[in-house]
């Protein structure tokens, strides 16, 4: 039996789970909330979860449950090594606060788990207080987050708070990092890190054709928000909504433009 809080989405008795980041797969024995057995639970109901085909970790690094993993459906992907945020330092540090630096070693703390790993900024080498900044988190294991997720940043120690982020993108590339199209995806999420349109439409500029089932998939974003955010890109000539696909609408102009103009010259 696992517990904690539903931070969104339903379960249902029956469901296939996953428990990650480990990546192990079982399925919902029985749902409690309250001491109460119920069918399904919703978004930020207290939960006990009874799960089958899934064992308890005795000690760190052995396969199974263990504190902080998250249990999620399925369809959701898998863990990853490496997030891109916008981190921020506290208004209310003394400006005197000594700075994060450039790869520095840090823990982050986002749910019941802590993670060890590497801060490193996209733009400068270093983080002062009360600014923020685009960074990159390089963890030492895996860890699984959405698009949206809060968390905190520690000293490496445990002992200090540096400073509070909020992940934009939580299958981010070493590689493409410090690339421009990455750099304008990545400033327009952190200017608006609550608007579902914003995280649509950068998705689709970035990958330029997307399916509809897999859009915005590891966000805190409903199907709902994003349902509402196609639609109204859609109605403004930013998207073109093709049922199951989602289309950039610029780069489909262009991408029709050219092909048009190589059948005209055969």
């Amino acid at each position: 039996v696992v517990t904690g809080t539903l931070t969104g989405g339903k379960f249902r008795r029956g469901d296939a789970i996953v428990v990650q980041p480990a990546h192990i797969p079982g399925r919902i024995r029985a749902i409690q909330s309250h001491n109460r057995e119920v069918e399904e639970i919703g978004p930020g109901a207290r939960t006990a979860l009874n799960l089958a085909d899934v064992a308890i970790a005795r000690d760190k690094g052995q396969r199974g449950v263990w504190r902080g993993d998250v249990i999620t459906l399925p369809d959701f992907g898998d863990a990853s090594g490496i997030i891109d945020a916008a981190v921020t330092r506290s208004s209310r540090l003394p400006m005197t606060t000594r700075a994060l630096k450039h790869g520095a070693a840090v823990r982050v703390h986002h749910g019941s788990r802590n993670s060890a790993g590497r801060i490193f900024f996209q733009s400068g080498e270093e983080l002062r207080a009360r600014e923020t900044s685009v960074a990159q988190l390089r963890f030492d294991t895996p860890v699984f987050m959405f698009a949206g997720d809060r968390f905190v940043v520690r000293e490496a120690s445990g002992q200090s708070t540096l400073a509070g982020g909020v992940v934009l993108d939580p299958e981010a590339d070493v590689k493409n990092f410090r690339s421009p199209a990455q750099r304008d995806f990545l400033n327009q999420r952190t200017r608006s890190p609550e608007n579902a349109t914003v995280f649509v439409g950068t998705q689709l500029v970035r990958d330029v054709a997307v399916r509809r089932p897999t859009l915005l998939v590891k966000s805190r974003f409903s199907r709902a928000e994003i349902s509402a955010a196609i639609s109204e890109l859609s109605e403004r000539g930013i998207a073109l909504d093709c049922g199951d696909r989602v289309l950039d609408a610029k780069w489909w102009a262009a991408f029709r433009g050219r092909a048009i103009s190589e059948i005209e010259d055969e």
